[in-house]
């Protein structure tokens, strides 16, 4: 498949966007024409070959997927209904490029209110902020469907499934090769994608493997020229700042800015004038580069046994530029902390000795700093399936591991510049300020035209020496946190006995649940270089849940009983049990039935309880500091107006009065 197609695109052209496919046997379309429909457990319900009762369940298929052209699996949802704005600015965004299913955008935030699944079953977390599902990790070209339940589900599936299940359903029979790849062309960004599926099928079971590659190009500020933050040349505001190279310059008593040490020329200090911004430094978009691996084998041992495996392992990196960094501090030009490259501005002359610099560092240091994040996913499941007289019976046990990596790299070390500018490591200049949670009054005096910091002279004439410039983005910071995940599940499902309008069918089922959570933090402690003055911390959280559940279909009427008004009734009750090792027990039912009048009218129902188990890392654990000294978690704390919530002193917390 070849095609060409013109796009306009944020003021910009899309030039081109080829795909090619080539099948060396049979396309998989054609395959899966000839292959015998299964009896496949439908989101929603634990029941095979039985739609979900009381609830609408949306399928997007082969052909729309095809249709949408999408190269990474966030594509297929963006124009699903109940997943508005998957992939905007805000929605699903945790800073590491990767996206969580939001149905209805209910519950963004740690604590998830939708579950995400892959062939039914759960899949490692992902992120640094918070832990959630990306999506992304499956390879697209191994996507046969996607099912969406916009419905609290929590009778069925456990914890998140507040807002409903996102089910992405792979493929399990293919015969033959396919290859795909892409490119895009937008002004000041390229993409390109490429993958293959190789499967065969035989007697008695079938493989199936798939790679898929994306490489979403950077796209820098500047390829946007209208996203520069002074629009007053187009009436609008402008949203620059004062920091400059050189530094804008305030001695004390001033209210007027001096732009430079040398031009003498004043600004009042308001937004409209505000001369510099970090615009030219950053990116709207970084660049991404996934690459994602999945296999399937399934073999048939004799009529009643069935074993299915899986494996998947998903790779993803992000990096973009980013400003240096700024600096806001005090200067001094005598006493024990003079800097011995302070200037006084041209024309001023009431002679104070301490002024109020910003600079920005990025003339000075060069391009070079970079945000990047990243992880690693992986898992492997086996199912084993047991069929007698009428009844399956299935034995799943999974193991995952989600390896995520935040960080900077070459930003400015605000320490470092204000022990050079004033020789301490606060903004204001205190000879006596302590670092937030030590005892550590950093202090670099005398300073000298060897450790001092040069904010008055452009980056072509600074005598900043080498060694602080160095010292500088030694700023390096990174967040890797590790996420585990066991599970395993025996269920059983089958006809009870017929009714007149059909067949009663149950399922019965126990799953055991094990997450894991190992945070490791590599932070400023706000005293100098990171290489020597950093912060080490690690925590670990786990949590096990135990739960039972089971599900009643029962058909009432069927259109062979020929009732007026009625071509069928179903009803389903279904309920769950879990037991959280760390908060405790919660039971959840669900009662829902179905009523369709004729082959265009339905009426549905449902009633249900669902919930969000809080997250491991907001209940909180035992951590270091350093390795040597007991940290716990950070936790927040936020001012709780009581005249606005009276009902906040009746939570008998400690902290929690009248007052």
């Amino acid at each position: 498949m070849n095609r060409l197609q013109t796009l306009k695109l944020a003021g910009s052209t899309l030039a081109l966007c080829a795909a090619s496919a080539f099948v060396a046997t049979a396309a998989w379309a054609q395959a899966t024409s000839n292959t015998p429909v299964e009896e496949v457990v439908v989101t929603g319900t634990s029941i095979r070959g039985v739609a979900p009762v009381g609830s609408n369940l949306t399928t997007i298929g082969a052909e729309d997927i095809k249709a949408t052209g999408a190269t990474v699996v966030q594509g297929i949802l963006a124009s699903t209904p109940q997943l508005m704005g998957l992939g905007s600015s805000g929605n699903g965004q945790t800073g590491q490029n990767a996206q969580e299913a939001s149905i209805h955008q209910f519950g963004n935030s740690a604590s998830t209110s939708t579950l995400t699944l892959v062939d039914g079953h759960r899949v490692p977390a992902t992120g640094t902020n918070h832990s959630f599902v990306d999506p992304n990790l499956v390879p697209i070209n191994m996507i046969e469907r996607v099912e969406v339940l916009a419905d609290g589900v929590s009778a069925v599936y456990g914890s998140d499934a507040v807002a409903g299940v996102v089910n992405f359903i792979t493929r399990k029979h293919f015969e033959g090769i396919e290859l795909t790849g892409s490119a895009s062309f937008i002004d000041g960004k390229q993409d390109v994608s490429g993958g293959f599926v190789a499967g065969k099928d035989w007697d008695s079971g079938g493989a199936i493997f798939s790679y898929s590659y994306v490489r979403q190009g950077v796209l820098l500020d500047t390829a946007r020229p209208y996203t520069n933050p002074n629009h007053i040349a187009q009436g609008g505001t402008n949203f620059g700042n004062f920091n400059c190279d050189p530094a804008t310059l305030s001695p004390s008593g001033q209210a007027l800015i001096f732009t430079s040490a040398t031009s003498g020329q004043t600004l009042a200090n308001t937004a409209a004038n505000s001369p510099c911004s970090t615009w030219a430094y950053g990116s709207l978009i970084p660049k991404t580069v996934r690459n994602n691996a999945m296999i399937k084998v399934r073999q048939d041992f004799g009529s009643d046994w069935t074993l299915d495996t899986e494996m998947l392992y998903a790779t993803r990196r992000v990096s973009g530029p980013t400003p240096r960094g700024t600096l806001s501090a005090t200067a001094f030009g005598s006493g024990a902390q003079a800097n011995p490259f302070f200037t006084q501005p041209a024309g001023y002359t009431a002679g104070s000795t301490t002024q109020a610099i910003k600079w920005d560092a990025d003339a000075l240091l060069g391009p070079g700093a970079a945000l990047t994040n990243g992880a690693d996913t992986m898992y492997g499941d086996a199912n084993l399936e047991y069929r007698f007289r009428g009844w399956t019976f299935d034995l799943m046990a999974l193991v995952g591991r989600d390896d995520s990596v935040m960080g900077s790299t070459g930003t400015l070390n605000g320490s470092v510049a204000t022990l050079a500018l004033n020789g301490t490591a606060n903004a204001g200049g205190s000879l006596t300020q302590v670092v937030p949670n030590t005892t550590l009054i950093p202090l670099q005096l005398p300073l000298t035209a060897a450790n001092a910091l040069d904010v008055w002279n452009p980056a072509a004439t600074n005598r900043t020496s080498a060694a602080v410039i160095s010292q500088l983005t030694d700023n390096t910071q990174s967040y890797h946190v590790v996420n585990g995940l066991n599970q395993a599940h025996l269920t059983a499902q089958g006809t009870v006995f017929d009714l007149p309008a059909g067949p009663v069918k149950m399922a019965v089922g126990a799953e055991s649940l094990h997450n894991s959570i190992f945070e490791s933090v590599a932070q400023l402690q706000g005293s100098g270089p990171a290489s020597n003055a950093s912060v080490f911390r690690t925590w670990n959280f786990s949590r096990d849940i135990q739960s039972v559940y089971g599900e009643v279909n029962i058909p009432v009427v069927s259109a062979d009983q020929n009732v007026p008004f009625v071509q069928s009734v179903n009803v389903d009750v279904s309920g769950r049990f879990d037991h959280y090792s760390d908060f405790g027990n919660t039971s959840n039912p669900k009662i829902a039935f179905d009523w369709r009048v004729d082959g265009d009218l339905k009426f549905r129902a449902n009633w249900s309880t669902s919930f969000v188990a809080a997250p491991t890392d907001e209940l909180g654990a035992d951590g270091t500091w350093n390795n040597t000294n007991y940290q716990p978690y950070p936790t927040n704390s936020i001012a709780v107006p009581v005249a606005l919530f009276p009902l906040v002193t009746q939570f008998g917390l400690a902290g929690c009065t009248a007052a």
